[in-house]
């Protein structure tokens, strides 16, 4: 756009002044003062159309894009909390769920992964892939923070707390991650609902590994 509004006036500037450069030829000194003038004013009116025409070009634009790029957000924030609670997903986290529970006692996933069956690893291999992904969403701003906010951090505060910060390694890539959306959840939340959220988790946990240690893990 900007590059056609600079040919279309160079274009015009460039025919005025020849039209003009022929007519001053047979005009008397005043009436070449007049004309010039009058190309002065004209040409300084078109570039100042031009522009303006182009500045409101370009802020609607910006306007447009902004407002298309901000649904994109919104719509990416409620995609994740649709595949949260799709059948697939939702029977996947209560899958990993009581994986996680049989191993509670293990020191990390090293102990028991790498044995597990394929079928018995989809399960947490997908709820570490959203929460990965929830991550990335939210740290190049692809997902609209507010809704993940309100939608997805007390899942995920959950998962964290209850598991990913006891039986993920610190070397993995996604403990890397986790620790990042964790702290950014973290900084969202005021420090009552996330000390709340937190040892709701942690009393979960500490539920299920007295139940471990008596011998009772139903």
């Amino acid at each position: 756009m900007r590059r056609s509004i600079t040919i279309a006036v160079v274009s015009f500037v460039i025919v005025v002044v020849i039209v003009v450069s022929l007519a001053v030829r047979n005009l008397t000194p005043d009436k070449q003062a007049e004309l010039i003038f009058t190309f002065i004013s004209n040409l300084f009116g078109t570039i100042i159309g031009a522009l303006l025409a182009y500045l409101i070009a370009l802020s609607q634009f910006r306007i447009q894009s902004n407002s298309e790029a901000k649904q994109r957000r919104i719509d990416t924030a409620f995609d994740f909390h649709r595949e949260l609670v799709s059948v697939e997903l939702t029977q996947a986290r209560s899958e990993a769920n009581k994986l996680f529970t049989n191993y509670i006692t293990a020191r990390d996933l090293d102990d028991f992964y790498s044995s597990l069956p394929a079928d018995e690893k989809r399960p947490i291999q997908m709820v570490l892939s959203f929460f990965r992904r929830l991550q990335l969403a939210v740290e190049y701003n692809r997902a609209d923070k507010d809704l993940v906010r309100e939608l997805l951090s007390g899942e995920f505060l959950e998962w964290y707390h209850k598991w990913f910060d006891h039986i993920v390694l610190t070397g993995w890539d996604s403990r890397k991650q986790m620790d990042k959306l964790h702290e950014w959840i973290r900084q969202e939340l005021s420090n009552t609902e996330y000390e709340w959220r937190r040892r709701e988790a942690l009393e979960t946990r500490n539920q299920l590994l007295s139940r471990t240690n008596s011998g009772n893990v139903n």
